[in-house]
């Protein structure tokens, strides 16, 4: 016990190595009493260096703290059946860069939680609160805190079904990291891709809805409707409503864009600005383009297999501007990139189609041919620079 009392002290004093931090997990982890020991003494020695420790008072404060810079940076949680639950939330051991955090220990009983959740996963949290991971390639059913199957799936689709049990208008949301896309089969019968970076929030059952089928998105989607004309399907998209009967349809919206563009494969769909009665009739082929700061709308006839392409995980190049073209990559292959060069928003000479199965630094040569440019690769970030 000495040499774990050892542990915690350096563990309140933000002293502790990343081995030493495995040695205590683990024998906390290891039975109830070593678990129960362990936050005892933890409070003692709090208690020896502070004239007050609030548990419950610190542990929301780090979890405020936690959530404002990622919602899901919360490492470790464990549960423990009929016992209490303990979570150590020692800011070094979940938020780095920081060393002024207070070290806290909080009690909790029976709390359905997800180990090891990061922003590089796939994140469905239900109506009632429930978060569940996505893990690729698995077989998975979805289940609420009631035990009842919202959903299943395989890993790279995820499949609703209409539940006679919903009569309320609840909404699950779903966030796709960079990275990475994922395919929605809705209760309705509606199929939706959803792009990297895209947060998607859709009702449970679109039978609680009397007039219309309503969705919100922040990202980038296509859509293939199912039809029903007593009940269009409308998406939300920051500054543009999309309402449709039953058609395909892709829109993007990334807040990071200074455009919102809803492109039409087939069928007809209305766009509609918030705040203004104005609608726009789009007709196949064509592509309506809302600009977030001169609040102007206008159509244009479009290819649209560019707009939709990376459902095959292929980028296809037309005239995107080199920021552009910079926006997708960042999104696909989950890096950062660092524009320094002289090419900022040059179009018009950029042309061509990409396998997003090849590297990200093949892609960036094969670019580089038309208009030169260097790019050096540092860990999770690309710079940019004139040749």
């Amino acid at each position: 016990m000495i040499e774990k009392r050892e542990l915690i002290k350096k563990l309140v004093n933000n002293t502790i190595t990343a081995e030493e931090k495995v040695v205590l997990e683990s024998w906390v982890l290891e039975k109830e009493e070593n678990l129960v020991w362990f936050k005892n003494e933890l409070q003692e020695i709090e208690s020896a260096t502070t004239k007050s420790f609030d548990t419950e008072k610190s542990y929301a404060k780090l979890i405020q703290k936690i959530e404002q810079r990622n919602p899901f940076s919360i490492k470790r949680f464990y549960k423990y059946a009929a016992a209490v639950l303990i979570l150590v939330s020692v800011t070094y051991l979940v938020v780095t860069n920081t060393k002024t955090e207070e070290t806290t220990v909080v009690v909790k009983e029976d709390v359905d939680l997800i180990n090891d959740v990061s922003e590089n996963e796939i994140i469905i949290t239900l109506a009632d609160g429930t978060k569940k991971v996505l893990k690729d390639s698995a077989t998975e059913t979805i289940k609420n805190k009631n035990g009842n199957i919202i959903a299943s799936g395989d890993g790279n689709t995820l499949n609703f079904t209409e539940n006679s049990k919903v009569l309320e208008l609840v909404y699950n949301t779903i966030t796709i990291p960079k990275g990475k896309t994922l395919q929605l089969n809705l209760s309705d019968g509606s199929k939706v891709w959803l792009n990297a970076g895209t947060e998607f929030r859709f009702p449970q059952n679109f039978k609680a809805e009397k007039d219309h089928r309503t969705v919100f998105l922040k990202g980038e989607a296509f859509f293939d409707v199912e039809s029903d004309k007593n009940k269009p399907f409308i998406v939300n998209s920051n500054e543009i409503q999309v309402e449709v009967l039953g058609t395909q349809f892709n829109v993007s919206s990334y807040d990071n864009e200074s455009k919102l563009t809803t492109t039409l494969v087939e069928g007809s769909v209305a766009i509609a600005e918030k705040n203004n009665t104005n609608t726009t009739i789009l007709t196949p082929n064509h592509q309506a383009v809302f600009d977030k700061k001169g609040k102007t709308l206008h159509t244009k006839k479009v290819n649209t297999k560019m707009y939709t392409s990376w459902m095959d995980n292929v980028l296809i190049i037309d005239n995107y501007t080199f920021s552009e073209i910079l926006k997708r990559l960042e999104r696909k292959f989950d890096v950062k990139i660092v524009n320094t060069s002289s090419i900022k928003n040059e179009g018009g000479n950029y042309k061509g189609e990409f396998s997003y199965n090849d590297t990200i630094e093949d892609i960036l040569y094969t670019i580089s041919l038309s208009k030169p440019f260097k790019y050096t690769k540092m860990n999770e970030t690309i710079i940019i620079s004139d040749p």
